[in-house]
């Protein structure tokens, strides 16, 4: 009886350690196609690794990737801005957040924006869903696409004056289709953005906040980010 016992307490030993050596896994879905989405997915699965929580991403559609999220089909998203925070308040940020993009203005050279403000003379277009490019187009009447080679195939073709991008993938969009007679012509604004996870995931979110924190003051997280975006713009990897 004493040997059974003995046994018995060594197994539950044995699975309790094999169980915390699994790391937990979370499906997180991203912007399919864009830049900065390929940056914060290399920068998210590093904090999950630190974390012990291994991330898988799944690219997405933006708006689809809302619709995941909030029925729970997916644990969470990569990278959203305060303002998307604020319309989906079921979701759960963690912070503190751990990138950032730029607005910003692409248009053709006779164009002339300096400001938000500037934006409501002219045909204005955004990728459906991407929330930075909803925000700082707020109340005004704009084309939304399914894409980013789509918004600036229309630019080019003179089908919009306008195309709201974050800077990294409007460069790298130029660079790629060759268009030489667009330019960025203006930073409209600066969102920082992180992961947001439906309620399910609180504790997971929690987890990556602190990761994230200790990862910022140590300065691993900017020498992170700077690696990473210089490895997008040198390979011109798809994003």
């Amino acid at each position: 009886m004493m040997k059974n016992k003995k046994w018995l307490c060594t197994l539950l030993a044995s699975v309790g350690v094999f169980s915390s050596a699994i790391a937990e896994e979370v499906t997180l879905g991203r912007n399919q196609g864009l830049a900065d989405q390929w940056v914060a997915a290399k920068l998210i699965t590093d904090i999950g690794n630190k974390a012990g929580v291994t991330v898988k991403v799944k690219p997405l559609p933006a708006a689809r990737a809302n619709e995941l999220n909030l029925s729970g089909e997916i644990d969470g998203e990569i990278a959203r801005i305060d303002a998307y925070a604020a319309k989906n308040p079921t979701l759960v940020q963690s912070k503190p957040l751990y990138y950032y993009l730029v607005s910003t203005a692409f248009g053709k050279k006779d164009k002339s924006v300096s400001s938000i403000a500037d934006l409501k003379q002219y045909r204005v277009g955004i990728i459906r869903g991407v929330a930075h490019a909803m925000t700082v187009t707020a109340g005004m009447k704009v084309t939304e696409v399914n894409g980013p080679e789509q918004l600036f195939l229309m630019l080019d073709e003179g089908k919009i004056d306008i195309a709201v991008s974050s800077e990294i993938d409007g460069n790298y969009r130029l660079k790629k289709m060759k268009l030489g007679d667009i330019k960025p012509l203006a930073t409209l604004a600066k969102f920082d953005q992180g992961a947001i996870f439906n309620p399910a995931k609180r504790q997971t979110a929690d987890k990556l906040a602190k990761t994230t924190a200790a990862m910022k003051q140590s300065g691993e997280l900017d020498k992170l980010t700077a690696q990473y975006e210089k490895e997008f713009l040198s390979t011109g990897v798809e994003p």
